[in-house]
């Protein structure tokens, strides 16, 4: 199986991303700075339609959103979320706030900074329950990280330490690995980014050089075949690409 994992950058270069999800042929994305869009808005490069064209580049029959806000675009309302995309049928879901709530119609004066959540689902994949989670946590100028970021991060911590069975985590986490907040998985998952001493998870576009935050982290009972940076461009993160087998429950 092979699970893909994407900050997509608003996607603003969704037609590179959406020819990556076809080559790599993936069982599940989790993905950051997802658009949706309640019909078509006429933008050349389709960025508010992000999440359908994912969806449609990957045909995945099962897709879960959990929008951070929404706004009006060209009579639209137009969502910024996580998204999680599978082929495999979703068992629960769940969306759970780290920091602030859903605005519905965000404006420069009533947007609050670092609104985030995270997604918790359940995937039932050969009678055994896969718990995937994805998140895009809190953001400070340091990717060392701050007090917040811990503080912010113990809910998903908890949160996947309750859980029973397999377990993948993965998102934009914005520290690097190593840190006193990617500390709080020792001994609970294992961090690849850290483990493979990846360097760099930005692209070219990327704000700063030499910095790690996007992380795929995998419990007891996934064994890693294969875990790659990708090197095409799509978006100021680069992608990560998880192959993976289940051996235990």
């Amino acid at each position: 199986m092979k699970l893909l994992q994407v900050n997509t950058w608003f996607g603003r270069l969704t037609p590179q991303l959406v020819r990556v999800i076809q080559a790599e042929k993936p069982d599940i994305i989790t993905a950051q700075e997802v658009f949706s869009v309640d019909g078509p808005v006429p933008f050349p490069d389709n960025m508010f339609d992000c999440f359908t064209q994912m969806k449609l580049a990957g045909n995945f029959e099962h897709a879960y959103y959990s929008p951070a806000w929404s706004m009006q675009i060209a009579h639209k309302v137009a969502s910024l979320g996580n998204a999680i995309f599978s082929t495999y049928p979703f068992k629960s879901s769940e969306t759970v706030f780290t920091h602030g709530q859903y605005n519905p119609d965000v404006t420069p004066a009533n947007r609050i900074a670092n609104t985030r959540n995270a997604q918790f689902v359940s995937l039932e994949i050969d009678n055994k329950t896969l718990h995937v989670t994805n998140h895009h946590a809190h953001w400070e100028i340091t990717p060392e990280g701050t007090q917040t970021s811990v503080e912010r991060m113990k809910v998903v911590r908890d949160k996947i330490a309750s859980q029973n069975g397999l377990c993948i985590f993965a998102g934009d986490l914005n520290v690097n690995p190593g840190t006193q907040t990617m500390r709080l998985f020792d001994g609970l998952l294992e961090d690849l980014t850290g483990t493979h001493k990846i360097k760099t998870t930005l692209s070219e576009f990327g704000k700063v050089p030499d910095v790690s935050p996007d992380h795929i982290l995998v419990g007891t009972g996934i064994r890693v075949k294969q875990f790659r940076v990708l090197d095409t461009t799509v978006s100021d993160h680069k992608a990560l690409a998880l192959e993976f087998e289940i051996t235990s429950v």
